[in-house]
């Protein structure tokens, strides 16, 4: 997206996520024993467990991360209606959202 200068990288759970399974060698492991494994390394858990939402049986259900847009002047309404929209139909096209009420990966604007 335009609008957004860098990759999340600090603040996205799954950069994390993949060198830890890497490092591990737990590519063996399906997805839900590997985020199980990394969520019981605290410094994951403390930084992480806020961004992934999983069900009672250990299931993701919904993830997020922070983006910065920083090719972005907020003082340009236009701009800004553009970045939310861009923003909006991107999530849409994502195809684990398809066929759902409620999105399991969308974006939204606020302060953090």
């Amino acid at each position: 997206m335009p609008y957004c200068g860098r990759y999340p990288t600090y603040s996205f759970w799954l950069v994390a996520f993949d060198d830890f399974v890497k490092r591990e060698n737990i590519t063996d492991l399906n997805f839900e024993q590997q985020l199980q494994e990394f969520l019981s390394v605290d410094i994951y858990k403390n930084q992480f467990e806020d961004a992934i939402v999983l069900d009672e049986n250990g299931t993701m259900t919904a993830s997020r991360t922070i983006l910065a847009y920083d090719n972005h002047d907020y003082s340009n309404v236009k701009e800004t209606v553009k970045a939310l929209e861009l923003q909006e139909e991107i999530s849409s096209e994502q195809p684990v959202n398809q066929g759902r009420k409620d999105w399991a990966f969308f974006t939204w604007a606020g302060k953090t």
